[in-house]
């Protein structure tokens, strides 16, 4: 068979083309977003016609899910006596060749309802593998307990899609199998937990403010994360705040303008947060521990914004403009705590440690677990250390 290539000409079509197609797209995916990619940007990286892309799927959204069908599959425990250890050798490794976190976090929601169920159930089996591992080296914990550093794990195998830290394939990958083993061997007894009584309230929304401005800014950052910033309106935003008409465009011109306040009140209370932490010790691990918590509090009861936006480039170039100098405190916290640990090093744990935070928040159904918030701060914590 042959098929027409980008430049024009003709050459016989490679046995595994289909294949090139995914790997392709998928990276685009990733690096762009579903919404920035285009059949033709994906044709023109794979060097073949679009017609000829045309002839495998039908359509991007076909594309998609094909990719992250793909990308999952790989996704698989070995049965037996496998380690604990040998397994993370093996995600991790996975994982910095080819980072996936952000297709189930950010782009699944693009698939059919029924796609976006059976990726959800690769997820849980996933996790049930961790499961099954750290109960029987350490058969001391519950199910409840052994399924949230389970998650963690997870999370960390996740991490290399969300943020990028330039470092050697082989680093990342050692960074990310100490940061799950630290998880995995993390204690969790009702000393951990003690003093925070039952995980953040889910699916309650309180009280609403007076202020159309808060109103509207608490319901940007709730459907920007919810459904992302392409598929969000300004009159969705209006309706969910219940304000509508000349009221809406009396305080933003436009989204952009929205999403800008969402981003700049998002990172001045995480300010707040870590000043708080800084002026009540001059002992850096005390300060980081503060933080830590600081931030796992902040985010569990509410839609954590960052990470759906990241990788449409336009909005993740803003948010990083502001959140940039925030991740340098936590790197001057984390040195001042290990000063053998060179910059690049703590700004890679302090993203894995982030990611870990964001995911698991996410997981909505953990936040039963008694101690929630505690124990993931702790897990933070054990990410940083490791």
């Amino acid at each position: 068979m042959s098929e027409q290539s980008a430049e024009g000409g003709v050459r016989r079509r490679p046995k595994d083309r289909k294949q090139q197609i995914l790997a392709h797209a998928r990276d685009l995916f990733v690096e762009l977003g579903y919404h920035n990619v285009t059949m033709g940007a994906i044709a023109s990286r794979v060097g073949i016609a679009p017609s000829a892309l045309y002839r495998h799927f039908a359509n991007k959204a076909v594309l998609l899910e094909a990719v992250i069908e793909d990308s999952f599959g790989d996704i698989a425990f070995p049965e037996g006596d496998a380690s604990l250890e040998l397994v993370l050798v093996d995600a991790s490794a996975l994982a910095v060749a080819r980072p996936l976190g952000v297709l189930w976090s950010r782009e699944a929601r693009h698939l059919p309802e029924e796609s976006q169920a059976a990726l959800r159930d690769t997820l849980r089996q996933s996790a049930q593998g961790y499961v099954r591992l750290l109960q029987r080296d350490r058969p001391d914990l519950s199910a409840a307990h052994a399924e949230l550093l389970a998650w963690g794990i997870q999370s960390v195998m996740a991490s290399p899609s969300y943020r990028s830290v330039r470092i050697s394939g082989s680093d990342h990958a050692d960074a990310l199998v100490r940061a799950g083993r630290a998880i995995a061997a993390l204690p969790l007894d009702s000393g951990s937990g003690s003093g925070t009584g039952e995980g953040p309230a889910v699916g309650k929304t309180g009280l609403r403010p007076v202020s159309r401005r808060e109103r509207l800014l608490l319901a940007a950052n709730r459907l920007f994360a919810e459904r992302g910033y392409h598929e969000t309106s300004l009159d969705d935003i209006g309706a969910k705040a219940d304000v509508t008409g000349p009221n809406l465009y009396g305080y933003f011109d436009n989204k952009a303008a929205v999403l800008k306040a969402v981003i700049e009140r998002g990172t001045h209370s995480l300010w707040l947060d870590l000043e708080e932490a800084l002026s009540r010790t001059e002992d850096p691990h005390e300060a980081l521990v503060a933080v830590a918590n600081a931030y796992v509090s902040r985010f569990a009861a509410r839609p954590r914004l960052g990470r759906q936006l990241t990788g449409e480039p336009e909005i993740e170039q803003l948010a990083a403009g502001y959140q940039r100098e925030y991740v340098a405190e936590w790197v001057a916290l984390l040195q001042a705590t290990r000063p053998e640990l060179d910059r690049k090093t703590a700004r890679l744990l302090i993203h894995i440690a982030m990611a870990v935070a964001d995911d698991v928040i996410a997981t909505r159904h953990l936040h039963t677990v008694a101690g929630f918030t505690a124990y993931l701060a702790a897990m933070i914590m054990a990410v940083l250390e490791s």
